[in-house]
C-alpha cells in the first residue's frame, strides 16, 4: 500500500526497467512543497517541459528545502533546480494558478500575484528560460488570471 505524504508531490511511473508498473507511485520521486505557516501548501499547476523538467505553480513557500515562493523547477528525477527562483512576491503571497510554456522556451506565470522578483506584474508574467523575469513584456492586467492557453503561433 503507498501512503500519501501531506506537503509532498510524487510522480506516477508510466514507463519504467523497474519493477513498478506502470500508474505506480515512484517512491524515489518525493518533492517536498511546504507551506506558507499553518495555511499549508498547494501546487495549481505542475508544467512538463519537453526535457522532462517539471515547473510548479502554487500557492507555497519552499520546495524541498529551499525557500521558493509559489514557482520552482525540479527535474524528472524531483531535484529542485537552484536557477529557476521567479518568486512571486505579495504580502500574503498570492498563488501562481496557471503557467505556460511558450516555443521559445519562455515560461508564462499567472495568478493572484502582483510583483515577480520584486518587480511590479499585474497577475501576469513572462520569465525567460533560465527564470529569470522577462522585463520586456508587461502586459497590463488588473486582475486574477486562473487559466492560461497558448495560441498556435506559439505566443
Amino acid at each position: 500500500m503507498n501512503a500519501r505524504v501531506p506537503g509532498s508531490l510524487f510522480l506516477l511511473t508510466l514507463a519504467t526497467a523497474a519493477p513498478a508498473a506502470p500508474g505506480d507511485v515512484d517512491p524515489a520521486f518525493n518533492v517536498v512543497v511546504t507551506g506558507h505557516g499553518s495555511n499549508g501548501s498547494v501546487v495549481y499547476s505542475p508544467l512538463l517541459h519537453t526535457d522532462g523538467r517539471i515547473v510548479l505553480g502554487g500557492w507555497f513557500a519552499g520546495v524541498s528545502g529551499s525557500t521558493r515562493l509559489n514557482a520552482a523547477r525540479i527535474s524528472a528525477a524531483g531535484v529542485l533546480d537552484p536557477v529557476f527562483n521567479p518568486a512571486t512576491t505579495d504580502v500574503d503571497s498570492p498563488a501562481v494558478r496557471c503557467i505556460a510554456m511558450l516555443s521559445d522556451g519562455k515560461v508564462i506565470l499567472a495568478g493572484e500575484f502582483t510583483a515577480v522578483s520584486g518587480i511590479a506584474r499585474g497577475h501576469l508574467a513572462r520569465l525567460n528560460a533560465n527564470g529569470s523575469l522577462d522585463a520586456s513584456w508587461s502586459p497590463a492586467v488588473n486582475d486574477w488570471i486562473y487559466s492560461t492557453a497558448v495560441q498556435p503561433d506559439g505566443k
